[in-house]
């Protein structure tokens, strides 16, 4: 008589069944609150960059203007194309010109 041979295996146990649903249950518990940030910051990052684009277009457009219009124009600024934004300009009158601030601002998620 010799030593027994192992037998094979062709089905996996409850309890392995019960181990792997566990710890895959944790791994989706703990990557869940990452993915969520991950989005909301794509979504912040995507308002910050209509807003930089939104800006750069207002300051095309009043860089063209001559000195008498400027100030009516950066007065009477166009709604902005971002929903529930802000658009805010204001003129200073500087020894070698005018400086234009425009401020824009809108909701955080």
């Amino acid at each position: 008589m010799g030593i027994p041979s192992p037998r094979k295996r062709n089905a996996v146990t409850v309890i392995e069944t019960l181990i792997s649903f566990t710890l895959l249950i944790s791994i989706f518990g703990a990557c869940m609150p990452v993915v969520v940030r991950h989005h909301q910051v794509l979504a912040d990052e995507r308002d910050y960059r209509l807003a930089m684009e939104e800006l750069n277009n207002q300051l095309d457009r009043l860089v063209g203007l001559p000195a008498a219009e400027l100030a009516d124009a950066v007065v009477n600024l166009p709604t902005p194309s971002m929903k529930n934004a802000e658009l805010v300009g204001e003129t200073e009158e500087l020894e070698l010109g005018v400086r234009v601030t425009l401020t824009l601002r809108w909701p955080e998620h």
